[in-house]
Formats: C-alpha cells, structure tokens, sequence
C-alpha cells in the first residue's frame, strides 16, 4: 500500500518567477526528439479524448534516460497513484494534469489518456464473481451478516462506469469482531490505490470483483472514514472526462516552454 509522506522543504531566500529549463544546444535538442514525439503524440491523444473518443496509449519504453528525465520534469506527479499485483508489481501515476497517466512495471513503459489506465481495470476484473458468507460467526459478531448479505446481492448488478452500492461503515454499528469478519469475507484484491485529491484517500480492491476497501484519513493520518463501495472503479481515483480538455492546454504550453 501506498504511504503518504509528508517532505519539508526548506524555505527559499528568494523570490523568482517559474522558469522552463533552457536545452541549450542543438544537439541536446535534437537528442530529445523522441521524448517530444511521445509527448506530441500524448497531447494529440487527450485531444481526442476530450472531445469523447477513446483512451490511448503512447510506448516510451524505447527511450533513453534523458528523454524520460524531461518526460518526469514535465508531468510531475498528480492527485492518484496505485500499485497493481499482477504477476509482478506495476506501478501507475497520474500526472499533474488530469488524465494523463505513466504506467511502469517490469515489462511494460508507457503513457495513457482515459480516466484511467485499463490495466488498472483488468487487474481488478480478475477478483472472485461470488462472495461467501460464513455459516457460523464468532463471539461478539453483531451486525456484520447483513452487512455481507447487501455486498454479495449486489456485487451481480456492477455496471461499467457505475457505482451500484455504497455503504458507510462508519456510521453502522459495528463491532470490531464485525470488522475482522467483514475483513475476511471481503478478503484482499491486486490494486491498490491513493487519491489526494480528496483529501488523503486510500482505496483498495478486495478478493471479490467489484468490492472496494475506500479509507479516509485526516492529516493526522486517522481515519475519519470507512466505506465499502461496489462497483466500477471508485470515483475518487478517476479522472473525469471534461478535465482532459484543461489538460490537453496545459499540456501544449509546457511543450512549447521545452521546444519554442
């Protein structure tokens, strides 16, 4: 699971405008070509899909370290990362602009557009389609084989898209007992997610397909709340189609801050 750090930076003596680096030379320029090409085809893919085409993806595995320095240095690091077990671990950041995604594990390196990157999707379809419900519960179980019962009958109506239930723990009665059974019958899936941009949120794919753990937390890092979401992928780790647009403008800035 993702942890949330917080660095502090020391404070500047100063204060100074943003700066794009300057690429001196001629052949500094001509060694990042393909870094703009990827980042050219990346622009031209949002541009589609803000205007309601499909998701895209951009190979960069073919390029060198300073290529996907300049690639690091123009993204940045967004509001939702997550880290999929898929064999071997892959590892997904958003960018700064929404949308715009790096994906990166041991076989693969590439860029994506959509509202998010469909092997996040893939990886959490290959939950279980059935949730079991113990027939017997332990000393001190309250409220949790209702509970269950609304999760399994649910977990059928999953839309693409959609979310079909959502129920808050935290305002429910629950006992710890409960929360361990629950734990256990829910059981622990291949993604797992963070989103800052609601606050510090940490979702978490559980062993049946399309059963989600959501945990908010404050700044203190205590959790304030504890949902079980069934459905698509949560909201709060996608991004929404009308941002692309936004992001596809920034996007074409920065590139011509790089390459004037």
């Amino acid at each position: 699971m993702f942890e949330a750090k917080l660095d502090l930076l020391q404070m500047p003596k100063g204060v100074a405008g943003w700066r794009a680096p300057r690429i001196a030379s001629d052949e500094d320029i001509a060694r990042l070509t393909e870094a703009k090409a990827a980042l050219d085809a990346l622009l031209a893919a949002a541009e589609t899909y803000a205007q309601g085409g499909p998701g895209t993806v951009i190979d960069i595995a073919h390029l060198d370290a300073p290529s996907l320095e300049i690639l690091d240095q123009i993204l940045g690091q967004g509001e939702v990362q997550a880290t999929l077990e898929n064999g071997s671990r892959t590892r997904i950041q958003e960018a700064v602009m929404p949308g715009l995604w790096r994906v990166h594990g041991e076989d693969v390196h590439y860029l994506e557009v959509g509202d998010v990157p469909e092997m996040l999707r893939q990886v959490a379809d290959t939950g279980r389609a059935e949730l079991a419900i113990p027939p017997a519960l332990p000393e001190g179980a309250m409220n949790v084989l209702p509970v269950l019962a609304e999760i399994r009958d649910t977990m059928g109506k999953v839309r693409r898209g959609e979310k079909t239930r959502e129920i808050n723990l935290t305002l429910l009665p629950m006992t710890p007992v409960d929360l361990n059974v629950l734990a256990e019958a829910l059981g622990l899936g291949r993604v797992t997610i963070l989103s800052r941009g609601y606050g510090n949120c940490r979702i978490t794919a559980c062993a049946c397909r399309g059963v989600w753990r959501i945990s908010y937390f404050n700044s203190d890092d205590k959790m304030i709340l504890d949902v079980v979401e069934v459905g698509d992928i949560p909201a709060a780790a996608l991004a929404a189609r009308e941002d692309l647009a936004d992001s596809a403008d920034r996007l074409r800035q920065v590139i011509k801050a790089y390459w004037p």
